[in-house]
């Protein structure tokens, strides 16, 4: 087992900090952070654009897990990416590690993507298997794949694990079965087979809680030949909920093509 008491490290059971290629490695180990405001992911907890850094061929079998309530960004493969001096890729990856996060960001396969602006991330034949649970009360992005795509590639890859939100965030909130938000981008041949839920364990006070089966919150996003399987759920007010998407924000280009909703939806509350 691998524990980090550091708040502001990034921990990777292979690399803590990624300027170059990985490959073909697996982790066994299970990974605890109970302080944390950085980076952990189950092969590698940075990676860094400066050197065009990759993964590729990599499982993690170990789970995931912070206590930590401020900016956590934990993901079952990579925590998170900074500087966006070079195209980054993480492909053939898969995740059998539960993850379970007081934080705001968490993902299947990574944990954080935001600050990169200039050069896109791609992430390709990406499967995650196991649960997601978010329990917090932040502002926060979760997704099976990752929580937040924003104008990244996301093509040939499914989540199968449940994603689940246990508590009532007193903010925005959104989550889906591959993403929580996307921007101008295509997603292609992706797949949610999990639940993807909100339990109400006290009276909610969010003020915007958008949940999809594939994307929270869609922005000027293709989405193409992808389907969501899984059951959708929320307990408490929520702002929208859809089979593949729970809001198509704003203006711009929104196109679903060759896609399918195949899991039931609840809600209860207002």
């Amino acid at each position: 087992k691998m524990t980090s008491k550091s708040s502001h490290s990034r921990a990777g059971a292979i690399a803590g900090y990624n300027l170059g290629t990985i490959q073909n490695c697996i982790n066994y180990v299970d990974i605890s952070r109970p302080e944390n405001n950085g980076g952990t992911g189950g092969i590698v907890g940075d990676m860094n654009g400066t050197g065009a850094a990759r993964v590729d061929g990599c499982v993690n079998y170990g789970s995931i897990s912070s206590t930590y309530t401020a900016n956590v960004a934990m993901g079952g493969i990579v925590g998170y990416f900074t500087n966006d001096k070079n195209p980054m890729s993480v492909t053939n990856c898969t995740n059998f590690g539960s993850l379970s996060s007081k934080g705001n960001y968490l993902g299947g396969i990574i944990g954080r993507t935001d600050y990169i602006k200039t050069n896109k991330i791609t992430i390709d034949n990406c499967d995650n298997f196991s649960n997601l649970t978010l329990d917090t009360v932040k502002t926060s992005k979760m997704g099976g794949i990752l929580p937040e795509l924003g104008a990244h590639i996301l093509k040939n890859s499914n989540n199968f694990g449940n994603v689940s939100l246990l508590n009532s965030p007193t903010d925005n909130v959104t989550f889906g079965g591959l993403t929580g938000y996307s921007g101008t981008t295509t997603v292609e041949n992706c797949n949610n087979y999990g639940s993807v839920s909100k339990v109400e364990r006290e009276e909610s006070t969010s003020t915007q809680a958008n949940v999809g089966g594939l994307i929270g919150v869609t922005y000027q996003t293709t989405i193409k030949n992808s389907n969501n399987y899984g059951s959708i759920s929320y307990e408490g007010t929520a702002n929208y909920i859809g089979g593949i998407t729970g809001w198509f924000k704003d203006t711009g280009t929104r196109t679903v093509i060759n896609c399918g909703n195949f899991g039931d939806i609840s809600t209860t509350g207002d």
